[in-house]
């Protein structure tokens, strides 16, 4: 006999501690949400950059070893 079961263990409230009042601002500054057309403007250059394909990338802003936070910008490219 199937016998089907609710999991209620994925379910759980994320909390996040700041140890600073910077890094609270950092979060609220950096968490807004974005219309559909502001989304797919973003996803457009993200694709563009993967691609290496003309037009606004939004890439990194500092290449190298991982930080935190990753900060992004738009760049113009044009290739070769």
């Amino acid at each position: 006999m199937l016998m089907t079961k609710t999991d209620t263990s994925r379910h759980h409230q994320l909390q996040i501690e700041f140890p600073d009042e910077h890094m609270r601002k950092y979060w609220v500054d950096n968490n807004v949400e974005l219309t559909k057309a502001e989304c797919d403007h973003h996803i457009l250059g993200m694709y563009n950059s993967f691609y290496n394909r003309r037009g606004w990338h939004y890439t990194r802003k500092h290449e190298g070893s991982e930080q935190f936070p990753i900060e992004k910008h738009w760049v113009w490219y044009e290739p070769l």
